[in-house]
């Protein structure tokens, strides 16, 4: 765990350093949400491979969601409360 720790801002002998704990179905959450509220339902992003700017639209998520809807086959595991989660979901 020495690697994802940092020093304690507080200079005392109890906390000696504060460890970094990730959480990622909290992560992926937030990120839903953030994506699902923001104003366009557009995340800007760099992509890994070509370092270039791209953009991951809310609308998609829809459009395959609603393609799946009138078809016997499912590629994904999307439902209606994931494409519109009310607020207590969210």
């Amino acid at each position: 765990m020495q690697e994802f720790s940092v020093n304690h801002p507080v200079d005392n002998e109890k906390f000696k350093s504060l460890v970094t704990i990730y959480d990622p179905i909290h992560l992926f959450k937030n990120i839903r949400n953030n994506w699902v509220t923001e104003k366009m339902q557009t995340l800007d992003y760099i992509d890994p491979d070509s370092y270039d700017f791209s953009s991951a639209k809310w609308s998609d998520n829809f459009q395959i969601y609603a393609n799946e809807c009138d078809s016997q086959l499912k590629l994904t595991k999307l439902d209606y409360q994931t494409i519109f989660p009310n607020n207590f979901e969210k």
